[in-house]
């Protein structure tokens, strides 16, 4: 019995030693970026470099028939990494970060803001990194009155955890992302639909949801943030992104912001 314990231990600590965990990253880039040649992006650890790509299709004339350019996922492993951006525009730029991933980290995505300006040129305006924590139960969803044709995609959350929470990414609302099913095993995603959305009201004070406290979460639409209505039946899932913190871990290096933030993900599965 001895010698099981022993193997199970073993095992056990294996798989923490090789547990991976799905990082994406992601390219947005504002109208008029066009004197940029390329964008180098690479994650290394402490031996090797595990994750590469170039991107260099950028546009000429600064028009781009969609500006999320390129997406880039794969898996990787728990510990602390380096990340490098070099940016080559008519001089090169190069950013560094770091990026823990360590067992309460069940997702990464990271998304590089490309802009430009007539004092800079094209730059990295922001480099934010979101990682998805694990057993992340701190919502209760409800319904007051069963969703119909032309209601409101609005839903009762109470806190339940042991922390106060806010909404993401925007801590006066929890607004959420609302997603339709699609034949037998695919999903239409009905706001936002761009990765770089602005999220409304961006004005109001924080307003957090403080344990055991109720309040409302929607899911607006995209051109004027009213709340979305139910148009057919079917099913649904809402996603409500939150986070246990107001402060995010916020540096600039140059003119380039770098911005990580701890984010709790749930969802609530239903039928109109």
């Amino acid at each position: 019995m001895r010698h099981f314990k022993i193997l199970f231990v073993l095992i056990f600590f294996t798989e923490l030693l090789f547990a991976q965990t799905q990082v994406t990253i992601s390219l947005i880039t504002d109208t008029g970026v066009k004197r940029t040649e390329y964008l180098h992006f690479s994650i290394s650890n402490a031996t090797s470099t595990t994750h590469d790509f170039t991107f260099d299709k950028f546009s000429k004339d600064g028009w781009y028939s969609n500006t999320n350019l390129f997406q880039y996922s794969e898996d990787i492993e728990t510990g602390l990494h380096k990340m490098n951006i070099s940016f080559k525009t008519d001089k090169e730029q190069n950013i560094t970060d770091t990026l823990l991933v360590d067992s309460a980290t069940s997702r990464v995505e990271i998304f590089v803001f490309i802009s430009t300006s007539d004092s800079t040129g094209d730059y990295i305006k922001e480099i934010k990194t979101l990682k998805f924590q694990a057993n992340s139960n701190y919502v209760k969803f409800s319904i007051l009155n069963k969703p119909k044709i032309n209601s409101d995609a609005t839903f009762n959350i109470e806190n339940i955890g042991g922390k106060e929470i806010y909404g993401y990414p925007n801590n006066a609302f929890f607004f959420g992302t609302l997603y339709e099913q699609i034949g037998d095993d695919s999903w239409t995603q009905h706001y936002p639909l761009y990765i770089n959305i602005k999220y409304c009201d961006t004005v109001s004070s924080v307003r957090p949801l403080r344990v055991g406290q109720t309040t409302q979460a929607w899911t607006p639409n995209d051109k004027d943030c009213s709340k979305y209505k139910f148009i057919k039946k079917g099913s649904y899932y809402f996603e409500l992104l939150y986070s246990t913190t107001n402060l995010s871990n916020t540096v600039f290096q140059g003119v380039t912001r770098l911005n990580k933030v701890d984010i709790c993900r749930q969802i609530f599965e239903f039928k109109l």
